[in-house]
């Protein structure tokens, strides 16, 4: 494209003043799908269903309900980041409405304590660690050391430290870049995973059902998930080990009890109002962007959770309880 002089001046003005908006309502999906379905997906998906509290619960209605209490919010950023895109935070309608106080402390804490520091420490370190599991079975599966080396090397503190340091310093330095390399480095870190995700989950359900079941027996051995869920199900075998069996609660116990989690999982949407001074036609692309996104959020954790409980050969008594 070939601007004249004026057009030229005009542009860099823009773009040194920051008028320049780079986001679209698209870049608003991706990032609703980016910050909470990172670790509802890899996380709180899988680790719900090994406490005994919500043994006999019904994990996709838990994330159904818990959506559903979160919609509310989602209108309330829909409608404040369309009316004050220039705020960039909750944080004028807060002070005003509320209290300034009350308006200043939630977001001070989230970029010094949640969003930024933690975010860019705290998980980074415990994130590095979540990668050995995979490797580990990947190594074991292929019969690659070395992929077992990397892992065991993960999983020590030292080394976790190390690479959290350097990824904070990386996340910083993009930073640093602006908004155009912030955009494109959000777009490429959610859309592959997002993509992979997507297969995984689809190999998973074509497999049918049991199929995790003898994968996982095909690595450690033949009877071993059996042997695991004796000990954890079978009353003699439990007490023989001397561990605690787990006891099935009530349906509507277990669900009430993993809304913990599941709530939790879908936090970290109203991220994306803090860059509403970069949006292109902030209205609309907030409405279509946060509407598609909450969406795909509740599809992604339905369809992870579900395809779990195909896996595990529970899915009847899945659609029953529903």
């Amino acid at each position: 494209m070939v601007y004249t002089l004026e057009e030229e001046e005009t542009f860099f003005v823009r773009r040194a003043s920051g008028l320049v908006r780079e986001l679209n309502w698209y870049d608003i999906i991706i990032w609703v799908l980016a910050t909470p379905a990172a670790s509802g997906m890899t996380y709180y998906a899988v680790k719900i269903l090994g406490d005994p509290s919500v043994y006999g619960g019904n994990l996709p209605l838990a994330f159904f309900i818990a959506g559903l209490m979160f919609l509310p919010l989602i209108v309330a950023f829909i409608m404040i980041a369309s009316s004050f895109p220039r705020t960039s935070s909750l944080y004028v309608v807060v002070s005003r409405v509320i209290h300034p106080v009350i308006g200043f402390l939630p977001f001070w804490y989230f970029i010094v304590g949640g969003g930024a520091a933690m975010a860019s420490g705290y998980l980074l370190f415990i994130g590095i660690k979540a990668m050995s599991g995979p490797l580990v079975v990947s190594g074991l599966a292929s019969g690659n050391q070395l992929l077992i080396n990397i892992a065991n090397s993960l999983t020590d503190p030292t080394h976790q430290l190390l690479i959290a340091l350097i990824l904070v310093l990386v996340i910083w330095m993009i930073n640093y870049t602006g908004m155009k390399v912030i955009k494109w480095s959000v777009r490429l870190l959610t859309i592959i995973p997002l993509v992979i995700t997507l297969v995984a989950l689809a190999v998973t359900a074509l497999s049918g059902r049991d199929a995790g079941i003898s994968r996982f027996d095909a690595i450690y051995g033949n009877g071993t998930a059996e042997a695991i869920m004796n000990a954890a199900l079978n009353q003699t075998v439990a007490t023989s080990l001397g561990i605690t069996p787990l006891t099935p609660n009530s349906m509507l116990t277990g669900t009430y009890n993993m809304l913990l989690w599941t709530i939790w999982a879908w936090t970290g949407m109203e991220v994306v109002t803090f860059v509403g001074s970069e949006v292109k036609n902030p209205s609309r692309s907030y409405m279509k962007g946060y509407l598609i996104g909450f969406l795909g959020v509740m599809i992604l954790y339905l369809l992870n959770s579900l395809i779990k409980s195909i896996e595990m050969n529970d899915l009847r008594k899945i659609i029953k309880e529903i």
